[in-house]
């Protein structure tokens, strides 16, 4: 994918720790970051709102967007995480 400026994007979703101030897993869309998130929010409940699905941007230094702290309506197990 290339930006409107002509710099190149590689875009990835992950699973973004408020508490640790990082993107603790990577995944290739949003769905499945959410996926994971919602997985991992079964066994730790607690951690709503330390967890949210960030976009980050590698084309651009320093572009991580949270995007959602909730995901989307519920979806099958992905056997990939």
């Amino acid at each position: 994918m290339i930006a409107t400026d002509g710099t190149p994007e590689l875009v990835f979703y992950g699973v973004f720790s408020r508490e640790a101030g990082r993107v603790i897993e990577f995944f290739g869309t949003p769905e499945t970051a959410a996926r994971m998130r919602e997985r991992v929010l079964r066994d730790e409940p607690d951690w709503e709102h330390d967890l949210a699905i960030a976009r980050v941007d590698f084309g651009r230094v320093g572009s991580v967007e949270i995007m959602a702290d909730v995901a989307p309506p519920s979806e099958p197990d992905d056997p990939q995480i």
